[in-house]
Parts: C-alpha cells; sequence; structure tokens
C-alpha cells in the first residue's frame, strides 16, 4: 500500500491518500502525484463551496479527460 498526504500552500486543507495495488500505489509514488493530487482536490473543494453550477461543471469536465484518458489507453493497447 502507497500513502501521500498532501496540503495546500496555506495549510487549509489536507488530504491524506492510501492506495492498494501496484498501479494506484505507483500513481502515488510518481513524481507529480503531489501537484495533480493537490489541485484535483482543491478544484474539487472550491467548486462544492463555491456551489451553483460549479459542482456539475467540475463534473462534466472530469467526466470527459476520464474518457479521453480512457480511449487513450485503449489505443496504446490495441497497438
Amino acid at each position: 500500500m502507497a500513502r501521500l498526504f498532501v496540503c495546500d500552500r496555506g495549510g487549509w486543507i489536507t488530504a491524506d491518500i492510501d492506495a492498494s495495488g501496484p498501479v494506484l500505489g505507483d500513481a502515488l509514488d510518481h513524481e507529480k502525484a503531489d501537484p495533480v493530487i493537490r489541485c484535483a482536490v482543491l478544484m474539487a473543494i472550491s467548486a462544492l463551496a463555491r456551489g451553483g453550477t460549479w459542482p456539475t461543471a467540475v463534473l462534466q469536465i472530469m467526466s470527459s479527460f476520464m474518457t479521453d484518458m480512457k480511449n487513450e489507453v485503449r489505443t496504446e493497447q490495441l497497438m
């Protein structure tokens, strides 16, 4: 199991993340794990705090990103 603790520069938000398995564990060990996860957590919390249409907009953007990522992985596997 891998573990990553991230926080914003002001120390207002912290996230303690555990991941099991070789793929997700390796992802938490990636050199870019801290800034990517920090950005994702701050984006999600900010959208929820702001309310209105922001949470839905974030979900739509994340859904589109995940679909693109899934298609990219499938394309690489077929090569």
